[in-house]
């Protein structure tokens, strides 16, 4: 498995406004000036971030009347932005060595995504090959390298890869389990320690400003940003989701726009998080400023060790659930279980599952048992919410 993330391409500063609305399969759009922009141009309809944005090409220009090689497939309003694009995909090239590369498959350009991010996931690749990034125009057939990536070990989970298969004495040198099913295995059990013990939580306000304080009345914000492909722990804008929301509901994700995310815990029973952006937001009154935020307890090395054991138990138990028998007793023929060594076959592998889901709800149970008693968190209520300073709230 390999996740990267890469920028999008900036917007070019040649930009527009629908003057008239365009409705679902107009092949026409008018402008408000079409100066700057030409035939056989990409262009961006929407906002960065607007999840209706869409991307098209020009085929030719009258006037301000611009026409499409192909319709549009969602409805816009008169006003929204237009802007032109030097790339319309991206394309990531792989190798085993560093100097001979495979080249990977063209994708569009996702500009609504949360953080203005390429999302690369494969698989079939993993952290022990190279990477090129490129941009690419389809009209031009350009393609601008970007980036190369060296081999390095990233976090999909609360364990390393690496650690993972030294504690459990897993052998992917041979034809049994692969390295990408071990780190797809810590990625499906981080999502689920995730579903089982975080709490989300959402804030609001229509107050523009560039720094937001988030009170977590006593719980942490939480590393949600875990299995995003992150080369470390640690709490940075992929833990927040951030988007503002017209009045029809349509949302225009900011997360790119996260310069700094702080957490300070304020007092013995207190937390809060605090938001840096780098323009003021909303970006209008008319808009409201959302956050999404994952919570959890207080940061006590005990619950890190926990959350790091869950995360290997049940990533076995995933392994043995997904993978052919016959692979199993390949990759696993030195198993080490608790550190003794064991003969591996059905009646084991049943019973190691077994052994696994109890020791995942013990350390479950003690894990709550600490988060509870070092946090005064319950549940919001409408008089708790008035205590939350400014208009920001959780609902």
């Amino acid at each position: 498995m390999k996740i990267l993330r890469y920028v999008n391409p900036a917007v070019t500063a040649t930009a527009t406004t629908l003057s008239a609305a365009a409705a679902s399969q107009d092949t026409d759009l008018e402008f408000t000036s079409a100066t700057g922009f030409s035939a056989d141009d990409f262009i961006l309809i929407e906002a960065v971030g607007c999840e209706k944005f869409e991307i098209r090409k020009i085929s030719s220009i009258s006037s301000t009347t611009i026409t499409l090689t192909s319709a549009i497939s969602l409805a816009h309003a008169s006003g929204v932005t237009v802007t032109k694009l030097n790339y319309d995909q991206y394309r990531i090239d792989y190798s085993s060595n560093g100097t001979d590369y495979t080249t990977g498959t063209l994708t569009d350009l996702n500009y609504a995504e949360q953080w203005n991010d390429i999302y690369y996931e494969d698989i079939n690749r993993s952290d022990v090959e190279y990477f090129r990034i490129y941009y690419y125009n389809s009209h031009s057939t350009t393609a601008a390298l970007q980036s190369t990536v060296t081999p390095t070990e990233v976090y999909y989970g609360y364990i390393k890869y690496t650690d993972f298969i030294a504690k459990n004495g897993i052998d992917v040198t041979n034809s049994g389990i692969t390295r990408a099913e071990c780190e797809n295995a810590i990625i499906e059990s981080a999502e689920e320690i995730k579903r089982m013990i975080y709490r989300t939580r959402f804030f609001e306000t229509y107050s523009q400003d560039t720094i937001f304080d988030l009170n977590l009345e006593g719980l942490e914000l939480a590393d949600s940003g875990l299995s995003k492909g992150t080369s470390t722990i640690v709490v940075d804008k992929y833990d927040i989701i951030l988007w503002q929301e017209d009045v029809k509901g349509f949302r225009i994700y900011k997360g790119d726009k996260i310069a700094k995310v702080f957490k300070r815990r304020t007092s013995r029973s207190n937390t809060e998080a605090k938001v840096e952006v780098t323009e003021s937001l909303p970006t209008t009154s008319d808009y409201k400023l959302h956050f999404q935020v994952d919570l959890f307890s207080r940061e006590l090395p005990e619950i890190k060790e926990g959350l790091k054991e869950i995360n290997s138990l049940l990533a076995i138990n995933h392994l043995f659930t997904t993978i052919p028998f016959e692979r199993l007793q390949y990759g696993m023929a030195g198993w080490s279980s608790g550190g003794t060594s064991t003969n591996f076959d059905q009646n084991m592998m049943q019973t190691l599952i077994e052994n696994n889901n109890k020791r995942i709800r013990q350390k479950l149970a003690t894990i709550r048992k600490i988060s509870f008693n070092s946090s005064t968190f319950q549940e919001p209520t409408t008089a708790s919410m008035r205590r939350f300073s400014d208009t920001l709230r959780w609902s």
